[in-house]
């Protein structure tokens, strides 16, 4: 019987993610890795939805696209590959979570919450692994400065400022999944890089090369919360 893993992301960011880091990582698991985005938001260059959760019920329909999506084919593995920062507020813990100062907790809290709904309206007879990164996937591209900067810099002469400016910010939290409740680490790096947009591709978006250069390892060694959600996809 073939063992296909489906990662349902928040947005194009995620998808991106599993396609180039995750999947070398897994992919001897797994007969397949297939990621799957939120069909929400539009899409300016048509095909597509750019993904991302609903502004008022983002948590209600968040939740019935993993329900649909599992009802398709129950014998997968199935996980999901969010965001903490801005999670939706329709999500019955929300005020619970919002007590919580920890990242790492706050996640595991999302994280009961979604699996609690999910089998209650499945069943158990599924392996559903929530996941919640905290705050953001871009928290990666502050495992190395350096990297990023290289990476990511408009100029070569620019490098070794931006790779300060990364490392200033970095140095002001515990680990990258630390940086930050109020302002998530997108919201950094648009101030560190002018031509940086969240979910462009490329030098002026997130630029998933730069994560794959620094590597799951290393990002596995700094991220706790990201390093647990991969073991147990290993272990499944």
């Amino acid at each position: 019987m073939s063992k296909l893993l489906k990662i349902i992301c928040e947005g194009k960011t995620e998808e991106r993610l599993v396609n180039n880091l995750l999947v070398d990582r897994l992919l001897n698991m797994y007969d397949a890795i297939i990621p799957i985005t939120l069909p929400t938001g539009k899409n300016p260059m048509g095909g597509n939805a750019k993904g991302g959760f609903h502004s008022t019920d983002g948590y209600a329909f968040a939740l019935k696209h993993i329900i649909n999506t599992i009802k398709m084919d129950k014998n997968c593995i199935f996980t999901t590959f969010f965001d903490l920062y801005k999670f939706p507020k329709d999500i019955e813990c929300y005020l619970d979570a919002e007590k919580v100062y920890n990242p790492i907790e706050k996640a595991n809290i999302y994280e009961r919450q979604i699996a609690k709904d999910i089998f209650a309206k499945i069943g158990n007879s599924i392996v559903f692994l929530p996941n919640i990164q905290p705050y953001e996937s871009e928290a990666f591209l502050f495992v190395n400065p350096m990297i990023t900067a290289m990476e990511m810099a408009d100029t070569d002469r620019n490098v070794e400022k931006y790779k300060n400016s990364i490392y200033k910010i970095r140095n002001d939290f515990i680990t990258p999944e630390h940086i930050n409740a109020t302002k998530g680490p997108s919201k950094h790096l648009e101030e560190i890089f002018p031509n940086y947009k969240k979910n462009k591709v490329g030098k002026g978006g997130f630029s998933w090369r730069a994560a794959k250069e620094i590597g799951i390892d290393a990002i596995c060694g700094e991220c706790e919360h990201f390093r647990k959600w991969i073991a147990k996809l290993e272990g499944v």
